[in-house]
């Protein structure tokens, strides 16, 4: 979205014919609960909800009634994701909210120097894909870079490693662009 509030671009998956109980099994009290139970390893939450809502989350061909809670932790900036299944109460995942990226990159010609880490990657989304606020890297003939700790470092014999750089430039080139004024950025699609 630009700043004078137009629509740039808009992504998303389309899922046809869902078939799942809308109505919960638990209350969200009681996800709530759940969570408060089961803090995230060397974290302590806050008991009470950032925000919530109720969602249908596909996992592979299997739908879930879920809801995903925002729970802040004792830490400035720290809030964590919960997806806790709202007909079972089982904790279907924990995300933490900030989002830790990486990937491998050459600094120069790829022929003429090491490769090099850099980390984080930046304006990156969290869905654990290479797409981000200024970038999205699909490729052609493979399936796309996917990991879920977005972590995208990968030898250089693998088509994701070019994915990555492919990130990690297009974003750079973005930023400079905006840092000199141009303020309508907008999110480029790169296919490798």
């Amino acid at each position: 979205m630009s700043q004078d509030g137009k629509i740039r671009t808009i992504m998303g998956s389309f899922y046809k014919d869902i078939n799942v109980q809308t109505i919960p099994s638990i209350s969200q009290n009681d996800a709530l609960s759940i969570a408060l139970k089961n803090p995230p390893i060397n974290s302590i939450l806050k008991d009470s909800l950032c925000n919530y809502k109720l969602i249908i989350l596909p996992i592979q061909d299997i739908y879930y009634l879920t809801y995903e809670l925002h729970i802040a932790g004792i830490h400035d900036g720290e809030s964590w994701c919960y997806f806790i299944n709202a007909s079972s109460g089982n904790i279907i995942d924990i995300q933490d909210d900030r989002c830790y990226s990486q990937a491998n990159v050459y600094l120069t010609h790829p022929f003429l120097c090491d490769v090099s880490l850099v980390s984080p990657l930046n304006n990156i989304n969290n869905d654990h894909y290479l797409r981000g606020t200024y970038a999205n890297i699909l490729h052609y003939e493979d399936d796309r870079a996917h990991n879920s700790s977005n972590d995208f470092t990968y030898s250089t014999s693998s088509t994701h490693f070019d994915e990555a750089n492919l990130y990690y430039h297009v974003d750079k080139m973005a930023c400079y662009f905006r840092n000199l004024g141009f303020e309508d950025v907008i999110q480029t699609t790169v296919y490798d």
